[in-house]
């Protein structure tokens, strides 16, 4: 993709369809592991076996069950659980699409019958709403969540998990009168790989300080939700131009595109930047790199070190932050996107909003606890959304036979029962909706934000970690900020703002490691 100086190249882009045909509803029964307890959708209760193994719980199903919503969690783990099926039940087989099993995330098991054309998805209950214990407020809070849904999009209703539901909503909220593409792939693969979300940064003590006279958390509120709506008429949308410029300072200057069509600073794309640390800094790092090393235990690197340079795929709005900084800030190549009134997740993310905060003030209505679980479930369609922006493959778990192995598979485990299980890269179930150009922007977006953002009701006045002293700085991780004291910044109730998460009066030890800074945050907010 290399240019000659100053010369735009106009690059491969793939034209995407929206499917905007209904999903189909699967019946659903939620069901209580330890007691057997099981209730559909309407209400109607039954019994199943309690406890018991996935084979005998599949065989007492009734026919109509196309998903079972847990209520409690198997003794030896969903994995184990799960893939117990002995390949040659009668009855039933793991299903085609094989089973989604991620290390610390709520697992997908998928069923096929053998006999007629049916299949069965088991997932949790706790992979929508947190903490819930019994069926009844699983259920209700499933009904509840349907009208939620239906009040955002008409056409829409919720899917097997947040994040699936999520893009289906966003799907029906685009602008129906504007295009959106998908850029080509190596160009989807290039962003995707030098995206990064979040950052996690420990300040030590100031020399001869060992202890904090306070600690404060500031977390932002659904950081992800806010930064959508923010995307506005930045939003990275449209056909990408790759330009090379060398050492070009910022702010950078114009670059025709076409017909006249000038970048500013914050025209919405990717930027590949050299930056220089100045001579007396002392702050955060603004940046996030991969560290070029793989054997080192620290995966990414936070340049903050005086007279310190490096070169970096970034958003922006980090350079931009950077060069307000007075950092030393050059613009090596850029990926543009002409496109920029797009705005394809602002509706999306204003009813969403709208629907979680209509929710939480029912309180009185729908019941507390009914309230905050359904609240964030909205919430969370919105978080794993940007996830299944990025996606670009999952990895999926299988079992049979020895001989069932797929070629290139070198790495299996066998099971008590003589089978085998492995894992496949499959490409992501997103299909189509694939957009690291977008995931991208609202990654830095958060980012910067913890670091510097707008003040609620004071236009000339900005917060974040980089507004304060970095002597009273502790870190940050992803969208959180760790002070010594409580710098009472307004907060307005808006998706994206700092808010004050909890705090701890009197003196404490300034953590030196991780886990130090993470007994102190579970003191200030009670987790």
């Amino acid at each position: 993709m290399t240019t000659d100086r100053g010369r735009s190249l106009q690059m491969r882009v793939v034209t995407e369809r929206r499917s905007r045909a209904p999903y189909l509803p699967r019946r659903t029964v939620f069901l209580d592991y330890t007691t057997g307890r099981a209730l559909n959708e309407e209400g109607r209760g039954g019994q199943l076996p309690a406890a018991a193994d996935v084979g005998d719980l599949l065989d007492r199903i009734p026919e109509w069950v196309q998903r079972i919503c847990v209520v409690g969690a198997p003794p030896q783990g969903w994995s184990a659980w799960g893939l117990q099926l002995p390949v040659d039940h009668p009855r039933w087989a793991a299903s085609r699409k094989g089973h989604y099993l991620p290390s610390g995330d709520w697992p997908a098991l998928r069923f096929a019958a053998r006999d007629i054309d049916r299949e069965v998805e088991i997932r949790g209950a706790g992979e929508w709403f947190t903490g819930v214990d019994s069926v009844d407020t699983a259920r209700d809070a499933w009904e509840l969540l349907k009208v939620a849904v239906g009040r955002v999009a008409p056409e829409a209703i919720p899917l097997s998990s947040p994040g699936v539901t999520g893009q289906q909503i966003a799907q029906w909220l685009l602008p129906k009168n504007k295009q959106f593409l998908v850029l080509s792939a190596d160009l989807r693969n290039e962003i995707a790989r030098t995206s990064m979300q979040g950052g996690d940064q420990l300040l030590l003590p100031p020399s001869g300080r060992k202890m904090l006279g306070g600690f404060s958390v500031h977390d932002g509120r659904v950081m992800y939700g806010g930064m959508l709506r923010e995307l506005g008429s930045a939003a990275p949308t449209g056909p990408a131009l790759l330009s090379e410029e060398y050492g070009t300072p910022m702010p950078w200057l114009d670059l025709d595109l076409q017909k006249g069509d000038t970048p500013s600073r914050f025209h919405p794309g990717r930027i590949k930047v050299s930056a220089t640390v100045p001579a007396d800094w002392s702050h955060l790092s603004i940046f996030k790199l991969p560290n070029p090393d793989r054997e080192a235990s620290a995966r990414y690197l936070y340049p903050r070190e005086p007279g310190e340079t490096f070169t970096v795929w970034c958003d922006p709005v980090e350079a931009e932050c950077a060069y307000r900084a007075g950092w030393d800030v050059r613009v090596r190549a850029r990926i543009l996107y002409p496109q920029r009134d797009g705005r394809p997740l602002d509706t999306f993310a204003k009813r969403m909003e709208e629907q979680s905060k209509l929710i939480e003030a029912d309180r009185d209505g729908v019941g507390p606890e009914l309230a905050r679980l359904v609240s964030r479930a909205l919430r969370l369609c919105v978080v794993r959304l940007v996830g299944t922006l990025a996606s670009r493959s999952v990895r999926v778990t299988r079992t049979g036979a020895l001989g069932d192995l797929p070629p290139g598979i070198m790495e299996w485990d066998t099971l008590p029962t003589g089978e085998v299980v492995w894992t496949e890269e499959v490409a992501s179930p997103a299909g189509t909706w694939t957009h690291p150009e977008w995931a991208s922007a609202i990654w830095a977006r958060a980012r910067i934000r913890a670091l510097d953002g707008p003040c609620p009701g004071d236009r000339a006045r900005r917060i974040g970690a980089l507004h304060v002293p970095a002597e009273h700085v502790v870190g940050v991780h992803a969208d959180a900020v760790y002070l010594d004291h409580d710098p009472e910044w307004p907060d307005d109730g808006a998706w994206g703002r700092l808010r004050r998460q909890g705090k701890v009066l009197g003196r404490r030890k300034w953590p030196t490691s991780s886990r130090e800074l993470a007994e102190l945050v579970r003191e200030a907010t009670g987790g």
